[in-house]
């Protein structure tokens, strides 16, 4: 297998999300394992914010799956803050909180920022792999 026949760069390790109901079901998983942890923070540590945790998932998935599961990701999170971590508990209720939109907005830029970056790096490396297999040489240093 030569250098060039590989996945790319920052699919190479994760190729099992090559499906959207994969990449979706993996960004629902480490949305709610992310509020999981955050609701165990919160209790063990008393006050934190409550989209702390959110923030680095929903970069990674933005990152590893795409702007859609990071969308996903977001809007779910979003839910899980208001219902579950935002006082008064267990409701939507109308003007809980005004800073949702803000970090849902921010969360989205996350995502679509984390997406150009596994753009970026996978032009790079199949630039680096053709510039590779051009001049003969079949390893990369």
């Amino acid at each position: 297998m030569s250098f060039a026949d590989r996945r790319g760069a920052v699919g190479s390790f994760v190729h099992w999300l090559d499906t959207g109901p994969r990449r979706y079901g993996f960004a629902l998983v480490a949305a709610t394992a992310a509020a999981a942890l955050r609701y165990g923070l919160g209790v063990a540590a008393g006050s934190i914010p409550p989209f702390i945790l959110f923030y680095p998932t929903i970069m990674l998935l933005g990152l590893l799956c795409g702007f859609g599961p990071g969308v996903f990701a977001t809007l779910l999170s979003a839910g899980i803050t208001e219902y579950f971590l935002i006082e008064p508990v267990h409701s939507f209720a109308p003007g809980k909180s005004a800073t949702v939109p803000s970090k849902v907005s921010e969360a989205l830029s996350l995502a679509e920022m984390a997406q150009g970056f596994a753009r970026v790096a996978e032009l790079a490396f199949f630039s680096r792999a053709r510039s590779v297999q051009s001049s003969g040489n079949r390893s990369m240093p």
